[in-house]
């Protein structure tokens, strides 16, 4: 049985009263199978989740790790399964929403630490009735910094939504150290690129998911997956027919462009137990850049962009607008 979510201003609720026992009997159809209520809210708009026995027992693959590891690969190639469905990948600065589908035996979630840690979410779904199995990807951090550098959503910004580039990777290493102490499931992004098979087969023996070939050979399109409105473009526009095809082992192990001679080395001393354990060089020869270390700023975020967009929109009003309507319209 899937979950079914109502909300519950249409089961019976309104302003002046709670009558949860009406929410109940509408939806009594449901409730012979029922095993837990959950009643969430987003927005102030209560939602009753019914979730059924079959619900109780689904689980949840949540694959984690840092922007600019190689996720979306590793996203594509598990979403290729004939058992799994759901989403390839979620908006980095909202908490993705996950219902249960009914078509498969497990359901997909790929996140990207930066807003959340994977820890954050892994207890948050665990709260709402999901029985999650975490799975972390791994990649040196030197690659992935200089990667996000270049990326429209590496922003070093001081934000919430766009937080300093050190922050999301010390959320990264939190849950790294996580891993090792409560044994979630790891894929080395390194790892998959040279031995493809090997590294997807133990992913999912550590995962106790059966093999299957679909993860190499990609029989999937973007449109049979349930949620696929976010992820890396580039990727998807660049992949092939199925993995062997697509990964290039050449391209591995390359650190393209340059990391302030600062943030380097706060990198290699910050992860040097990660560096150690994953068998990634302490120190590595990077080219680095002229300035000695990038500062995060709000100039940088995407809320300093729409600061500045509205104060162009409101001079443009007041060249436009009486000054009476302006005062109305608080615009001043």
């Amino acid at each position: 049985m899937r979950s079914i979510s109502s909300r519950i201003d249409d089961a019976g609720y309104n302003d002046r009263c709670c009558p949860w026992a009406l929410v109940v009997c509408r939806l009594h159809g449901h409730l012979d199978r029922c095993e837990r209520v959950v009643v969430a809210f987003a927005r102030n708009q209560p939602t009753l989740l019914i979730m059924g026995e079959a619900d109780q027992n689904r689980s949840l693959i949540l694959c984690g790790g840092p922007q600019g590891s190689g996720s979306s690969l590793i996203s594509w190639c598990f979403l290729q399964r004939q058992d799994m469905d759901g989403v390839f990948d979620t908006a980095h600065d909202m908490v993705p929403s996950i219902s249960s589908l009914s078509r498969s035996d497990y359901t997909w979630c790929k996140i990207t630490t930066c807003c959340f840690s994977t820890r954050e979410l892994i207890d948050y779904f665990r709260g709402l009735g999901w029985e999650v199995r975490p799975l972390l990807v791994l990649r040196d951090v030197r690659e992935v910094w200089a990667s996000l550098r270049d990326k429209q959503y590496g922003r070093n910004g001081t934000t919430a939504e766009d937080p300093p580039l050190r922050l999301r990777l010390q959320r990264f290493l939190a849950d790294w150290h996580q891993s090792v102490a409560e044994g979630w499931a790891t894929i080395q992004y390194d790892r998959l690129i040279h031995a493809p098979r090997e590294t997807l087969q133990q992913t999912c023996t550590a995962l106790n998911l059966p093999w299957d070939e679909g993860m190499i050979d990609w029989p999937k399109e973007d449109v049979d997956i349930s949620d696929s409105r976010y992820g890396n473009v580039n990727f998807l526009r660049s992949r092939q027919g199925g993995l062997l095809e697509t990964i290039n082992p050449a391209n591995s192990g390359r650190i393209a462009g340059t990391i302030a001679p600062q943030d380097l080395e706060w990198l290699e001393t910050t992860f040097r137990d990660f560096n150690t354990s994953l068998g990634y060089p302490t120190q590595r020869d990077v080219a680095t850049s002229n300035i000695p270390i990038e500062t995060a700023s709000f100039a940088a975020t995407r809320r300093s962009e729409w600061k500045q967009q509205r104060t162009s929109n409101e001079k443009t009003m007041a060249n436009i607008l009486p000054q009476s309507l302006i005062q109305r319209l608080g615009l001043r």
